[in-house]
Formats: C-alpha cells, sequence, structure tokens
C-alpha cells in the first residue's frame, strides 16, 4: 500500500489494483504517462501524478538508491 503522500516517479515500477505492472516513463505538469509491462512494452496510459490509491510499489522491481 503506498504511503500518505506518495507519487508517481519516473523509473518506478508499479502494479495497478487489476494486477498489471506498469513504468512511469514521464512526467509533464500534473500528469505521467504509464507504460505496461516490467520493461514498459506494453500501451501507455496517462494518470494524475498523485493518484497511486489502490497501487502498489513492489520492493522487488524498485531498487533503493544507496545513501
Amino acid at each position: 500500500m503506498p504511503a500518505i503522500g506518495d507519487s508517481f516517479r519516473v523509473g518506478e515500477v508499479w502494479k495497478s489494483p487489476r494486477g498489471t505492472y506498469y513504468r512511469v516513463i514521464a512526467r509533464e505538469g500534473w500528469h505521467v504517462t504509464l507504460r505496461a509491462g516490467l520493461d514498459g512494452p506494453g500501451p501507455n496510459q496517462k494518470r494524475e501524478w498523485d493518484d497511486v490509491i489502490g497501487w502498489v510499489r513492489p520492493p522487488e522491481h524498485n531498487k533503493e538508491p544507496a545513501t
């Protein structure tokens, strides 16, 4: 479950409520472009950048940068 204040960020992989994986490929203003598939081979979808309710960011597909 996403944390409060969470949002889509370019390069991340998210899992939709229906179980489809999407990669965030671009952000334009208040909207992001998501591409279906782990490597982004599928069709595009546009969403608001903070519309993550019900979406999950799987840790195995999103490595946190070392600090």
